[in-house]
């Protein structure tokens, strides 16, 4: 039997957005279930693709509830090691090295659980800026971050250089800023829920 692919964990969820008292319900179609997406190497980052499709649901609802429209990426993904992060693994690690992880450990199965939707509001030159995400939890991707941890420090790196219980997984629903690339401190600093996610 095959394990289940986290990516489509979102079927027949219904999704509670308490703090505004609205509701919405997304459901896919079982061949949606087949479409699973493989991973793909980048360059300077580890990032596991979801499918786009129930995440710009919960986005577009998200701006009229919020009345604003948001800045976006065009695909969703958990950044599992961030920009930030392999600029200091690249020091004794190449990502070669890190796909090989990813491949042994099985990454793209591991289970994951939705959450609820944080906020990062951030103070630029006068300005207001509101970054939105959706957050996860997953205690096995985070053993497939101690094993990059451990070929880390193998290699020569430092262990307190390279943290790998001190990250959250999250996936960027939209921003008003016009450049965006706060992963890192979404995934470092501790952040308290700003609407509720439930299932049904």
């Amino acid at each position: 039997m095959k394990p289940k692919n986290y990516a489509y964990s979102l079927i027949f969820f219904l999704l509670t957005f308490s703090a505004f008292g609205k509701v919405i319900i997304y459901q896919e179609s079982p061949a949606d279930l087949k479409n699973r997406l493989p991973y793909i190497s980048q360059a300077k980052r580890v990032e596991i693709p979801l499918k786009q499709a129930p995440v710009e649901m919960i986005r577009v609802e998200l701006e009229k509830l919020i009345g604003e429209s948001l800045n976006h990426e065009a695909e969703a993904v958990i950044p599992l090691i961030t920009h930030e992060e392999w600029r200091m693994l690249s020091s004794v690690l190449k990502m070669s090295d890190l796909d090989l992880i990813v491949e042994k450990e099985k990454m793209m199965t591991k289970k994951i659980d939705l959450r609820c939707i944080k906020k990062i509001t951030t103070e630029v030159k006068d300005k207001k800026e509101v970054s939105w995400f959706l957050s996860f939890s997953s205690p096995e991707l985070v053993k497939v971050r101690k094993q990059i941890w451990r070929k880390f420090i193998m290699n020569g790196g430092l262990a307190e250089d390279f943290q790998p219980t001190r990250w959250s997984p999250n996936v960027t629903l939209g921003f008003n800023s016009a450049v965006f690339s706060d992963e890192d401190k979404m995934s470092k600093d501790k952040i308290d829920c700003e609407i509720e996610l439930k299932s049904n």
